[in-house]
């Protein structure tokens, strides 16, 4: 059973998802073993953190994962479109949950990493998201999954470019 504000999210994660190859783009201009320091530091431990306690909450609960492509050499383009394609948006009731506030760091984490921000449209930058009282707000499957997914594939592409540049 689906709340009623559950689904303006996913109407709009779709299309943010379909904007992104338009709206988004990532030149990074930072060295890739800055780059890659950044992921070994700093976003593949906020990385693990987020899939673990995603995999948590789901329990046995599958998920049918919709894997997102890392381009081959565009893992920087690739890396930028998954961190802001992550949904944002302030819940209408009750307050936000304590995953969506460490997705919401990491993004901050992978665009300084990129020094590329996401675009202001996608409520990333200009979230008016108080994290400092997160609470553990029931978060439905689907968009579980949808983290998870989106979490998942930012390993994978990352783990490709550790490779290449190591």
């Amino acid at each position: 059973m689906t709340d009623a504000f559950q689904q303006p999210l996913f109407g709009s994660y779709f299309v943010a998802l379909l904007l992104l190859p338009l709206a988004s783009s990532c030149e990074s201009t930072k060295p890739m073993a800055s780059v890659t320091a950044d992921y070994i530091n700093i976003v593949y431990p906020f990385l693990q953190n987020i899939e673990k306690n995603i995999t948590a909450l789901l329990g046995n609960a599958s998920c049918q994962e919709k894997n997102h492509t890392c381009e081959e050499n565009k893992e920087i383009i690739s890396i930028h479109k998954l961190a802001c394609s992550i949904p944002f948006n302030k819940p209408k009731r009750g307050g936000i949950s304590k995953i969506k506030c460490e997705l919401k760091e990491l993004t901050g984490n992978i665009e300084a990493s990129l020094g590329c921000d996401c675009p202001k449209n996608q409520d990333h930058n200009g979230s008016q998201l108080n994290c400092t009282h997160a609470q553990h707000r029931t978060l439905t499957r689907k968009r579980l999954c949808i983290m998870h997914s989106i979490v998942s594939d930012l390993r994978s592409c990352y783990g490709r470019l550790t490779e290449k540049y190591s």
